[in-house]
């Protein structure tokens, strides 16, 4: 067997417009992919749920509600604590309910921009006098 040795006989191959098509097009089609999820995911919140025997204290993204929810009559309340940063500084916000398992939450409806994180802890309260607190868990707006 003999191999070529005049240059280029190998190493030159011509792409035709159609290949050159196919290639620019798989390139289009993957920037836009990636820079459409991209922009989507980064405007998608998160919805964040603490969970007790006591009760429970909630943040929905959605509408930027704020929900304390007091499950046990046992003389303490349940007081969700929100907080977030803005130009201006650190903005918080509570919702409390202590009048035990009645089904019928108390939420407050915040205004928060899109995007922003939001820290979240649940907090049970004796005569609006904190006495514990969760650790704090993060979601955002």
């Amino acid at each position: 067997m003999t191999i070529p040795t005049t240059p280029g006989t190998l190493g030159r191959v011509r792409t035709t417009n159609a290949a050159i098509i196919r290639r620019l097009t798989a390139l289009w089609v993957l920037a836009v992919t990636v820079f459409g999820l991209s922009v989507s995911a980064a405007s998608a919140g998160t919805d964040e749920s603490i969970t007790t025997k006591r009760g429970s204290a909630s943040f929905n993204s959605k509408d930027e509600i704020v929900t304390a929810n007091d499950k046990l009559e046992d003389g303490l309340g349940i007081q969700a604590f929100v907080f977030w940063k803005t130009k201006k500084g650190t903005v918080s916000a509570t919702v409390t309910d202590g009048n035990g398992a009645n089904n019928s939450p108390n939420t407050k409806n915040l205004r928060i921009r899109e995007g922003t994180k939001v820290k979240m802890k649940l907090c049970y309260v004796d005569d609006e006098v904190v006495q514990d607190c969760s650790r704090v868990q993060v979601a955002t707006a």
